[in-house]
C-alpha cells in the first residue's frame, strides 16, 4: 500500500488501520517515509514504531506519546499539534537527529527531557551530553554513542543492538534488561553499571575496563572480552558460553553459577578465584596465570 492508500484507510476506518499496522513487523512500518502529512489529523492512529524518516508533519495533529516513539530523522515537525507535555520531547528529538552539538545547545536552553521509548535507530549522536537522561525502552540499535557523555543515564530495557560505543567513558549507567547484542564497546571504560538480566550476545568489550559491574543473569554468549580488565564484575547466574577472555585480567570478580562452557581464558590473568562456582566444561586455559 502507498502512503496515500494508508491515509485513505485511516480516514475511513481507524480501527482497521491500527490493526493492520500492529500486524506489521516494525521494520515494515515504512509506508510514511518521506510522506506529505501536512495538516493531517493523525490522532486516531497508533503511531508507535512507525518510520517517519523525512516525513513532513507541519501542522499535523497527532498523539504526542505515539509520535515520540516513531523514528523522526529529518522529519519536519514545525507547528505539529500535540499535547503540550510532548512539545519539548519532540524538540529534543529533532535536535538529537541533528547531532550532538544541536542537542547540547537545546539542553543548555531547555534542560533535560525524558526520552523513554524513543526511536533513535542508527542515529549519530556525536558528543551529545546524555548525562542523567532517562532512555528506558529506547531503541538505539546501530546508534553511534562512543563519544557521548552518559554518566548516570537510564537504559533499562533499551535496545542497543549493534550499537557503536567504542571508547565510551560512562559511570553509573542503569541498564537492567538492556539488549546489547552485537554491540561494540572496545576500549570503553564502564564503571558502576547495572546490567542485570540484560543481553550482550556476541558483543565486543575488547580492551575495555569494566569496573564494579552488576551483571547477574546477563546473557552474553560468544561475547569478546579479549584484553579487557574486569574488576569487581559480578556475573552470578549469567550465561556466557563460548565467551572469549584472551589476555584479559579478572580481579575481585564473581561467577557463581555462571555458564562459561567452552569459554577461552588463554593468556588471561586470574587474580584470586574469580571463576569459583562457574561451569567451565570445555573451557580453555592455555598460558593462563593465576595470582
Amino acid at each position: 500500500m502507498t502512503a496515500t492508500e494508508w491515509l485513505e484507510l485511516l480516514e475511513r476506518d481507524p480501527t482497521e488501520w491500527n490493526a493492520r499496522v500492529a500486524a506489521l513487523p516494525r521494520e515494515q512500518r515504512t509506508f510514511f517515509r518521506d510522506a506529505d502529512l501536512r495538516g493531517r489529523d493523525l490522532r486516531a492512529a497508533v503511531l508507535d514504531g512507525i518510520d517517519l524518516t523525512g516525513a513532513d508533519l507541519r501542522g499535523a495533529r497527532a498523539d504526542g506519546a505515539g509520535l515520540a516513539r516513531c523514528r523522526l530523522e529529518r522529519a519536519q515537525l514545525d507547528g505539529v499539534d500535540v499535547e503540550a507535555s510532548f512539545q519539548p520531547v519532540l524538540a529534543g528529538l529533532a535536535a538529537l537527529w541533528q547531532g550532538g552539538a544541536a542537542w547540547n545547545q537545546f539542553r543548555a536552553a531547555h534542560g533535560a527531557v525524558l526520552l523513554m521509548s524513543v526511536d533513535l535507530t542508527g542515529a549519530a549522536l556525536g558528543d551529545a551530553d546524555l548525562t542523567g537522561i532517562v532512555m528506558a525502552r529506547a531503541r538505539l540499535d546501530r546508534a553511534q554513542l562512543g563519544r557521548c557523555r552518559m554518566d548516570r543515564a537510564s537504559l533499562e530495557r533499551a535496545s542497543l543492538r549493534e550499537a557503536q560505543l567504542d571508547g565510551l567513558r560512562a559511570v553509573g549507567v542503569r541498564g537492567e534488561k538492556a539488549v546489547l547484542d552485537g554491540a561494540r564497546l572496545d576500549g570503553a571504560r564502564l564503571e558502576g553499571w547495572t546490567l542485570r538480566g540484560g543481553s550482550a550476545v556476541e558483543a565486543s568489550f575488547a580492551g575495555a575496563e569494566l569496573v564494579t559491574i552488576a551483571g547477574e543473569k546477563l546473557s552474553a554468549a560468544r561475547a569478546r572480552f579479549d584484553g579487557a580488565r574486569l574488576e569487581g564484575v559480578l556475573l552470578h547466574d549469567a550465561k556466557l558460553p563460548g565467551a572469549s577472555f584472551r589476555g584479559a585480567r579478572l580481579e575481585k570478580c564473581g561467577a557463581l553459577d555462571c555458564d562459561l562452557t567452552g569459554a577461552v581464558f588463554d593468556d588471561a590473568t586470574l587474580v584470586g578465584d574469580p571463576l569459583r562456582g562457574a561451569t567451565l566444561a570445555g573451557a580453555s586455559f592455555t598460558n593462563t596465570q593465576r595470582l
